[in-house]
């Protein structure tokens, strides 16, 4: 069949992305996740707001957050 030669369509269909429902985007708005500012009275505060954001990546991740990481040498 080397003889015979085969038309490709390659034209792309269009895509509206912002039909897409981003998870990411609709659990937190688009808000910025609150840095620490190292004020003892608003730790409470800040640990509720960063830990759902976190969680979300990986359940396992906030235990990180809480026990810290070892690196061996």
């Amino acid at each position: 069949m080397s003889g015979l030669s085969e038309t490709v369509n390659t034209n792309k269909m269009p895509f509206d992305y912002s039909t897409i429902n981003h998870p990411t985007n609709s659990e937190y708005g688009h808000r910025k996740i609150p840095i620490f500012n190292g004020d003892a009275a608003t730790f409470e505060w800040w640990k509720d707001r960063i830990y759902s954001p976190i969680t979300g990546i990986d359940d396992e991740l906030w235990d990180i957050v809480e026990e810290g990481v070892t690196f061996e040498n």
